[in-house]
């Protein structure tokens, strides 16, 4: 089993990053899925599942545009829960501490203590005192240097906690719901709420707006939910082009290409050259459809779970090539944001409330 984490770490050291989602992976896991491709997923969501999603949606795209620190603390404790239960799902506390989401590992045990989940608290306090007295570190590099260096006996414990985990009894997605519903007001305070916002588009037939600015994270939590009711094929030619290059920026924004291509927008990888040459993002468009061509002729598969398996076994050497498009991608030759804000105002009739 210390083979598997150290795997998951020696592809981090060649930039190839383990998956966190910044956006709404967490919130679909089981969603996409398919039923003869079961992998480990998120518990069942037993509320409102709509509401539960729209709500993941809009504090992951707070999250990536306005930065973490930014966010209310109820958003923090909210998508600190959310991700550690969606990282540690798919692949255990091994990936948990050497991905991003535990660079906020001490954060964690009190957003769990928080909600109310203690014994999963306890567990997180647990494995946190695998790294020593002062804990796992929040430098990622160091964090996977400790995880590297942790005796058999330690990697035995981390591996157990995987178990215990799978087993345990808290719900944390009611858990989670019960506390956005003590704090509703904290999750509308960023932005007005989905519905509020929709009825008041509708009546004045116009884009969501914010201080006179096209408002692309309102029209984000529209195309999700669009989406999430009618699928992606039903949704019109101008929502998916803003759907591919919104999630393609997010994803890679919050953990590399490595996470785009693991996640479920990378399921739309050949869709996303197409619709960054649309709203005219070219340098963007080349550097999609290059990494693209490194899972082969045929292109990363739509399908997740096997393009997560091409992913695995891509050569260290590819995996490299990966981490420098990653620093190209940060340099924005294209800025994504000027652009699809021109096509969303030139083609305001799709993007209107409906």
């Amino acid at each position: 089993m210390k083979v598997l984490i150290l795997l998951s770490v020696c592809l981090l050291a060649c930039g190839c990053r383990p998956a966190t989602s910044p956006s709404r992976d967490a919130a679909e896991a089981e969603a996409d899925v398919p039923e003869d491709e079961a992998r480990p997923k998120a518990a069942p969501v037993s509320n409102n599942r709509a509401e539960f999603s729209r709500i993941s949606q809009s504090v992951h795209s707070r999250s990536a545009k306005l930065g973490y620190e930014k966010l209310s603390r109820p958003e923090q404790v909210f998508l600190t829960v959310r991700d550690f239960e969606f990282v540690v799902n798919n692949g255990g506390f091994g990936r948990f501490y050497s991905g991003p989401a535990g660079d906020r590992a001490s954060e964690t045990v009190r957003a769990l203590e928080t909600i109310g989940a203690k014994r999963t608290a306890e567990l997180v306090k647990t494995t946190n005192g695998l790294f020593g007295a002062n804990g796992p570190s929040p430098d990622r590099a160091k964090r996977q240097t400790q995880l590297v260096r942790l005796p058999g006996s330690k990697v035995d414990e981390l591996n157990d906690a995987d178990k215990q985990f799978s087993e345990q009894e808290e719900n944390l997605d009611e858990l989670l719901m019960a506390f956005v519903a003590k704090n509703r007001k904290a999750f509308e305070s960023g932005s007005v709420s989905h519905s509020a916002a929709a009825s008041e588009n509708a009546a004045h037939n116009e884009l969501p707006m914010t201080k006179g600015q096209v408002d692309l994270i309102k029209i984000s939590e529209s195309v999700w939910d669009r989406e999430s009711k009618l699928g992606y094929e039903k949704l019109s030619q101008p929502e998916r082009v803003f759907l591919c290059v919104w999630d393609l920026e997010a994803e890679v924004n919050n953990g590399g290409f490595d996470q785009y291509y693991f996640n479920s927008a990378g399921d739309h990888a050949l869709d996303t050259v197409r619709a960054l040459e649309t709203i005219g993002a070219k340098r963007t468009a080349e550097l999609v459809r290059t990494m693209n061509n490194l899972f082969g002729p045929a292109g990363p598969s739509p399908v997740r779970f096997k393009r997560q398996d091409q992913l695995s076994s891509l050569r260290d050497s590819v995996a490299n090539k990966m981490h420098d498009a990653d620093k190209r991608f940060y340099k924005y030759d294209d800025n994504l944001e000027q652009l699809l804000t021109a096509f969303v105002s030139k083609d305001r009739e799709a993007f209107r409330a409906k």
